[in-house]
């Protein structure tokens, strides 16, 4: 059971590990049209998961079926060996009071034993969970510089990196004492490799890192420079000398890194806010007017991985983080590619000159990057090779005539090469920056239905289920209850019998209630039968009938077969739902979304639903019908009790009234607590090497714990009152025992002693069915409550406008087939009553012309290619294609029609050739490409001498080690595979993260493979565009120059 738990948890792992890197990814999988792909994955994970989980849960059944067999075999057994004892003793008989005490006595133990053995599958699975921990625990833990924080100031670390069979061990030694004009790190042959026991990355690498220096590291895509970064951070495993950085280190990632806070939170990050610092910072980032332009300033929440902000945005608050710690090492992995040339202009000289504010506290600059303007003004430049070795380095001086860096491009960034920045404007913005109160957007979820309940949930769970498993589940219940409860009246039947005639047909009456009895244990034959049978299907078997799942706290086989019959019936379904409900929410509402409480809708939610909702309604509804039966029972042995009956309901109804007020918003409030850790969670492992380098752990570990405990605490909570709730029904029903015993001493000849007898043994199971009536109750009111979110989720998620079927156009299979676009005064907001973003922009675009949209960052230069994939809500005007009003387009249609290369590159789960052309199942067996057309758009890109040596198309995307600008050829080559679909091409500033060689590669490449197309480009450099027809300029989101 533990193996069977193990793989069922590490399936749940990779379903909710693709889901999120989906989730973070939603403009890009949006607008290169991949929602059905990646709603088919996310399903076939979803599927292989409760498919491996079939093997676990028919251990769970055979539990069940161990669980049950006392309580339900052993009367058959005692009874069968009192009837043999009686015929060896003529004397002995089976009085009502030998049975029914007997029968109580079996219930005693048995009741405990099946709750042991029903615990037992819990205990065990814990045991494949805590082995996956153990593992995770022994694997090797890397050393940061920031480790090292607390060690004295006048030592440096030494970094060894030293295979291990279990990981990886990083030790350190001390150094010499560091000096102003020091060493900030040095590295004497050393290697550096991904993972312990792989092709190393880097070779023989020997550079010196002096203080208060700048040093720029160059090199063509994939050439390890990255690498070099985080071997340097101790991110890596590394062989050879490796003096790394001392203490805590103010780190960019080249994929930007924020947490869901405001942009003055990410700025702070765990530095105390000085305010004259500050704005120093701010304005030396050219933020002012960005904030002038966020709806709440620097109070603006980003969102989930700041969804908020436009990509060079989000690099410059990240930057500003780096430089606002003041901490003395910056390390900037190629964080000035996303900005355009007069922001670059200005940051560079605010920071980086000699009057710069980081010249100011003489940090030391360690940072990558493609710009030869950056290379000219570095006081050390290292070139890697493409050999994994350094090619070049010393002063730029130097390494100016080198082949590498005569190849390059010159960028000019001065002020006269493009749209001057206004200093002076940024300096009055400054002074405007808006500091209302943090918008919460957090709302409140209908706090009287968290008090009193929803009872349209029910019926909104049972339509979901249907008139079929509804009835069948009615039909299992009320066998359940009748294979229980008639095998007392038989006994009671059986022993007046035997007292009035002293003679009964014992074999009779034996047969069957032994017949009646194992009525269960048959029935869960039937169901371990038939999970045999079906668990050979065929997948697409299992995706008609959505999978069984068979309960986890089954109390006998109807349970089971009840559980089979509702879950069949939900399946993958909901988490289809789910999914689509998701994608079809516009971009605004991810900004204003943790990730941590969509998971949740993934995860907690979805697990409610598909295991513990059947259970909880199997549960509360089998006690309801034992209540009744066991209360008439009882009402029958004691006649004069049903005076009783007013007021026991009046204190049950009082009872779980306030037990269910209560603990109703306790299991409300348990489910919501989990979305803030998972947010926190999925963030911490996102920015694991930027909170490593900062010295954060502590920090982040310290509010992980908080939220975690937070998130425990409802639980807790409601632990103590159900302990509160079992005190108070024993006691009242050992109210009902005494007046029961007290109405058969007084009044003797009011009912039979057989009837007594019956109501005697039914007032030891009382208790517990009330309580499990009261505390099934609650778990389905838990589970409902996830139902209750996601139709919450449902009818409160925006939904980006459709065409009705009226309105709807289907356009042509190769459409757009010439490329004519035509832009007619659209206003385009990112939500309906938002502010603009694109303000009456008019433009026309002939079919092959080729268009460049510039403009400082944050003009609306993506926004505006986010209009021509319906990913903004159009406020006024039109956007026709070769035609056709793309308003009347569905929005997945119109998005696989269009090519598109995103700022960042989308790799999607799965192999090559799925990412190569995820599009198989929209279009003709005859438009698939063939594997030699994958093949040649690999070598057009210069990547197919890579990707062969790692097993080629068939092998996992994400067992290739690309650098981020390697991942954005292959998205280049995927776009080559599908251009004869389309005549459009977009690209939002995809050669952003390549250095100028490789971008002239990929221009080469547009205009060999797309001549004929129209190309519209967002770029920061127009000149290297060459054949550009159109240079569109844009600013505050309208275009304020078309030149030729």
């Amino acid at each position: 059971m533990p193996r069977a738990s193990k793989i069922w948890n590490e399936e749940i792992q990779k379903r909710i590990t693709v889901t999120s890197k989906v989730i973070s990814c939603i403009k890009e999988t949006k607008m290169l049209g991949m929602v059905d792909f990646l709603q088919r994955a996310i399903q076939d994970l979803r599927i292989s998961e409760l498919r491996r989980a079939k093997q676990y849960r028919m251990l769970v059944t055979y539990m069940n079926l161990l669980g049950n067999a006392p309580q339900m075999v052993g009367p058959v057994i005692t009874f069968g060996i009192a009837i043999l004892a009686q015929r060896v003793n003529v004397g002995l008989s089976l009085s009502i009071a030998t049975v029914f005490t007997s029968l109580s006595i079996i219930d005693l133990v048995a009741e405990p034993l099946a709750q042991l053995i029903s615990s037992v599958p819990r205990l065990v699975a814990s045991l494949g969970s805590f082995e996956r921990i153990q593992a995770f625990l022994k694997e090797g833990t890397t050393t940061s510089a920031a480790d090292h924080s607390g060690s004295s100031t006048d030592e440096h670390v030494e970094h060894r990196t030293v295979p291990h069979s279990e990981g990886i061990e990083m030790q350190a030694a001390p150094l010499q004492a560091s000096a102003p004009h020091g060493d900030v790190a040095v590295v004497q042959n050393g290697t550096f490799a991904l993972e312990p026991g792989l092709e190393p990355i880097l070779h023989d690498i020997t550079i010196r890192i002096r203080a208060s220096t700048i040093t720029v590291i160059t090199g063509r895509v994939g050439s390890g420079k990255t690498t070099l970064l985080r071997g340097l951070l101790g991110e890596l495993p590394s062989t050879g000398l490796v003096k790394g950085f001392q203490g805590a280190v103010a780190y960019c990632s080249q994929t930007t890194w924020l947490t869901t806070s405001t942009v003055k939170d990410n700025i702070l990050g765990q530095t105390n806010l000085d305010d004259d610092w500050y704005r120093a910072v701010v304005h030396s980032c050219a933020l002012v007017q960005d904030f002038a332009q966020l709806p709440h300033g620097d109070e603006t929440v980003v969102g989930s991985k700041g969804q908020s902000l436009s990509g060079g945005q989000k690099q410059r608050v990240a930057l500003a983080r780096a430089v606002y710690s003041r901490l003395p090492v910056l390390v900037l992995d190629d964080t000035l590619s996303g900005l355009d040339a007069p922001t670059q202009y200005h940051v560079w000289n605010c920071l980086f000159s000699s009057t710069g504010l980081v010249r100011q506290y003489q940090a030391s600059v360690i940072l990558t990057t493609h710009s030869l303007n950056c290379l000219s003004h570095a006081d050390n430049v290292i070139i890697l090779g493409d050999n994994g070795r350094i090619a070049h380095q010393g002063n730029f001086d130097a390494v100016k005539n080198t082949a590498y860096l005569e190849n390059l491009s010159l960028v000019d960034i001065q002020r006269d090469d493009s749209t001057p920045f206004e200093n002076d404007v940024s300096t009055e913005a400054s002074k405007q920056i808006k500091s209302p109160g943090k918008d919460t957007e957090v709302d409140l979820e209908q706090d009287l239905l968290r008090k009193t309940g929803d009872t349209t949930l029910y019926w909104y769970y049972l339509k979901s289920i249907g008139w079929l498993y509804g009835s069948a589940g009615a039909i299992f219940l009320v066998l359940d209850c009748f294979v229980r409860i008639f095998p007392q009246i038989w006994l009671k039947f059986w022993t007046e019998d035997n007292k009035k005639s002293g003679s009964a047909d014992t074999t009779m009456y034996f047969g069957v209630y032994s017949a009646i009895s194992l009525m269960g244990l048959v029935v869960i034959g039937i169901n371990v039968w038939s999970v045999k049978t079906r668990s050979g299907q065929s997948i697409d078997h299992v995706r008609r009938d959505s999978v069984e799942i068979f309960s986890e706290h089954a109390l006998d086989a109807t349970e089971v077969s009840y559980e089979v019959s509702v879950q069949v019936k939900q399946g993958t379904d909901t988490q289809k739902a789910i999914f689509l409900l998701v994608y079809r929410a516009p971009l605004s509402f991810f900004g204003c979304t943790d990730a941590g409480d969509l998971m949740n809708r993934f995860s907690q939610d979805l697990s409610h639903i598909d295991r513990d909702l059947p259970t909880a309604l199997f549960m509360t509804s089998l006690a309801v019908l034992d209540c009744l039966a066991e209360g008439i029972l009882i009402m029958i042995g004691a006649k004069y009790l049903a005076a009783a009956i007013p007021f026991a309901l009046i204190a049950l109804y009082c009872l779980q009234a306030f037990y269910l007020k209560t603990s109703r918003q306790m299991r409300f409030l348990d489910l919501q607590a989990s979305a803030p850790l998972l947010t926190k969670l999925i963030e911490s492992i996102d920015g694991l090497s930027t909170i490593r380098a900062f010295g954060w752990q502590e920090a982040f570990r310290t509010a992980s714990v908080d939220l975690l405990d937070q998130s425990q605490r409802p639980y807790y909570l409601l632990f103590c009152i159900q302990r509160w709730l079992t005190l108070v029904l024993d006691l009242f029903v050992g109210a009902i025992a005494v007046l029961l015993v007290s109405m058969a001493i007084m009044i003797p000849d009011a009912t039979s002693t057989g009837a007594i007898a019956v109501a005697l043994y039914n007032v030891l199971n009382f208790n517990r069915s009330l309580a499990r009536l009261i505390t099934s109750w609650t778990e389905l009111e838990t589970s409902l409550g996830a139902i209750f979110r996601i139709r919450t989720f449902e009818s409160r998620t925006p939904v980006e406008p459709s065409p009705t079927e009226e309105d709807s156009v289907q356009p042509p299979l190769h459409w757009p087939a010439h490329g004519q676009l035509e832009i007619r005064h659209i206003t385009a907001s990112y939500s309906t009553g938002s502010k603009p973003v694109l303000k009456d922009i008019v433009l026309s675009i002939s079919a092959g012309d080729k268009i460049a949209i510039c403009g400082r960052t944050g003009s609306g230069k993506s926004s505006l290619t986010l209009a021509l994939f319906k990913l903004l809500h159009l406020d006024s005007g039109s956007i026709v294609i070769d035609g056709i009003d793309i308003n009347q387009v569905p929005h997945n249609i119109l998005r696989q029609r269009l090519i598109a290369i995103p700022q960042e590159p989308l790799l999607l789960p799965g192999t090559l050739r799925t990412n190569l052309f995820p599009y198989d199942d929209v279009l003709s067996s005859e438009d698939i490409p063939s594997d030699d057309s994958l093949v040649d758009a690999l070598n057009k890109v210069s990547l197919w001498s890579t990707i062969s040596l790692h097993g080629g198309l068939s092998t996992d995307i994400s067992n290739l080690p690309l650098s981020k600008g390697q991942m954005q050829l292959l998205c280049l080559a995927r776009a080559i595979v599908r251009k004869n679909s389309s005549r459009i091409l977009v690209l939002d500033e995809a050669t952003s993260a390549v250095d100028q060689e490789t971008e002239e590669v990929m221009i080469k490449i547009i205009e060999s493979e797309f001549a004929t197309h129209t190309v519209i480009s967002v770029v920061h450099r127009p000149q290297f565009l060459r054949g550009i027809e159109k240079v569109v300029t844009m600013q505050e989101g309208r275009i304020t120059d078309i030149s030729s």
